[in-house]
């Protein structure tokens, strides 16, 4: 097995850390920043699939859709 980078796995409490709830929200707000942070043209709902490849192809033409949608909207 090889290790890339420093990072050390976290404990799980009750009271939160006011360090790791700032690196939360500074995730939150970055993923906000990409072209489909704001949006998801996806139905909410159930959905079944024959397989995984039916699923992760909804998937990638859900994604793709919102990147297309977001780049006309600029």
């Amino acid at each position: 097995m090889r290790i890339v980078g420093k990072r050390k796995q976290r404990q799980i409490t009750f009271h939160v850390d006011p360090e790791l709830f700032h690196h939360g929200c500074l995730f939150n707000d970055n993923i906000h920043r990409l072209p489909t942070g704001n949006q998801l043209l996806m139905a909410k709902g159930v959905y079944r699939y024959h397989n995984h490849e039916a699923a992760n192809q909804h998937w990638e033409e859900m994604i793709i859709k919102s990147i297309c949608h977001a780049e006309q909207n600029k």
